[in-house]
């Protein structure tokens, strides 16, 4: 004798509800400590193609170069790149750059940031842009230290 199976019920629809998703940190300022133990991390959307320090000479092994030094730093939280007394990174005041610097700034529309970042990968070459929490905003390429160069102690 054979059993007979009970016909199977259809399933419920699947619905979306809104009102019991978790919440997200959208909007959320992680705190000073949070950030500087993050990993540093990049953006290359506020690339000024424009300027005259931009990354049009650099190319083949200098590029290589760049990306192994870019990679390395991404290692590194921003507490070890910017704040151990080490030269691997520096924020400037935007009022002390030099004018040329000042005047690109303001024509790619950047006149209101207060703070330039560099990180030096070599002797003069320099990368500068700008930190929102732990992610580098690459604006400039300066491989012979133009943008802002050392000031000469004189003794």
């Amino acid at each position: 004798m054979t059993e007979r199976k009970r016909p199977k019920a259809p399933r419920a629809a699947v619905t979306t509800s809104t009102a019991k998703r978790p919440a997200t940190a959208a909007g959320v300022v992680p705190s000073r400590d949070e950030v500087m133990q993050r990993r540093l991390v990049w953006r290359f959307a506020d690339v000024d193609h424009e300027a005259r320090w931009n990354f049009s000479r650099l190319g083949g092994t200098d590029l290589v170069e760049v990306l192994v030094k870019l990679g390395s730093f991404e290692s590194m939280t921003v507490r070890e790149v910017f704040y151990t007394g080490d030269d691997p990174g520096k924020e400037y005041d935007v009022a002390t750059l030099p004018a040329p610097a000042r005047a690109r700034l303001a024509a790619v529309g950047r006149e209101d940031e207060t703070k330039l970042a560099r990180l030096r990968l070599g002797g003069a070459p320099r990368l500068y842009g700008f930190m929102r929490e732990h992610v580098f905003h690459i604006l400039w390429w300066d491989p012979t230290h133009q943008v802002y160069p050392s000031r000469k102690k004189h003794t």
